[in-house]
């Protein structure tokens, strides 16, 4: 099987490399002076690139990339305003890497953007901006039903897969997560672990679907205790999922707004 490694880049980005006996795939390449110290460090060959979304911070390196490497084919969605794509994506499509013994079924999520997929196999979800550890994009073009909506098929997903995210958001994401269920003892030892991590600089991703299940407010929206929660904040009872989805996401974007979380 193949394996996931990283490199860092501008102030809270991931770039995920996923790498079989010396050669591997990058996923979502803001940078392309990151991509080539990591590849030079540890002698790989770049084989393909892999965008989740349109936004600079992923697809900024695409284009530098592609004139140093021509031949490499880069994947990504079909309804991209993102015109570096060679090998267009939809929903159900299979990705064949052959190059890392790979291959990612892709789902399309719209919310955080409207051309935003994830790839997805038994072994890994590369979500980029759809999901973060603990939190969710913000919802730059899409809206909450379709949020909503694209996150329900991860709740059927095998627990213990992988979940690579675009950004390392989880202490704001976990405080926020322990003032929606201050009772909520895995996420108050979750929390502990977050901040231990970031204190020494160490990253917190990936992270499990399992974690996610238990921790995630953006996909904890059948549980009583955040419906409460989200009902109590919002001051009326609420009975539609989406809804509820709904104001957990402005319930965070009023705390982000206010750096209460930060």
């Amino acid at each position: 099987m193949y394996e996931v490694n990283f490199t860092p880049a501008f102030n809270d980005n991931y770039i995920w490399f996923i790498t079989h006996h010396g050669n591997t795939v990058v996923v979502d390449p803001g940078c392309a002076d990151s991509v080539n110290d990591y590849l030079n460090t540890h002698n790989l060959t770049l084989c393909g690139i892999l965008v989740t979304h349109h936004h600079k911070d992923h697809t900024g390196g695409v284009d530098s990339l592609k004139k140093q490497f021509p031949e490499i084919p880069v994947y990504g969605p079909k309804n991209s305003p993102f015109k570096g794509i060679t090998n267009s994506l939809k929903q159900g499509d299979k990705v064949e890497l052959p190059w890392v013994n790979a291959e990612f079924t892709i789902w399309e999520t719209p919310g955080h953007t409207l051309d935003h997929i994830c790839y997805i196999d038994d072994q890994s979800a590369f979500v980029g901006d759809t999901l973060f550890a603990s939190g969710c994009g913000r919802l730059f073009e899409g809206d909450a039903q379709q949020m909503h909506a694209s996150l329900l098929p991860f709740l059927d997903l095998d627990p213990s897969i992988q979940m690579y995210c675009g950004h390392e958001y989880t202490l704001a994401n976990v405080r926020f997560a322990n003032t929606v269920e201050p009772d909520n003892l895995i996420i108050a030892d979750y929390l502990e672990v977050v901040e231990r991590h970031t204190e020494k600089g160490m990253a917190t991703l990936p992270t499990t679907l399992q974690t996610e299940f238990d921790t995630n407010p953006f996909l904890r929206f059948r549980e009583p205790s955040l419906v409460k929660s989200v009902e109590c904040w919002y001051g009326d009872s609420l009975s539609d999922e989406a809804i509820i989805f709904e104001q957990t996401r402005a319930w965070k974007d009023q705390l982000d707004a206010s750096g209460v979380l930060e």
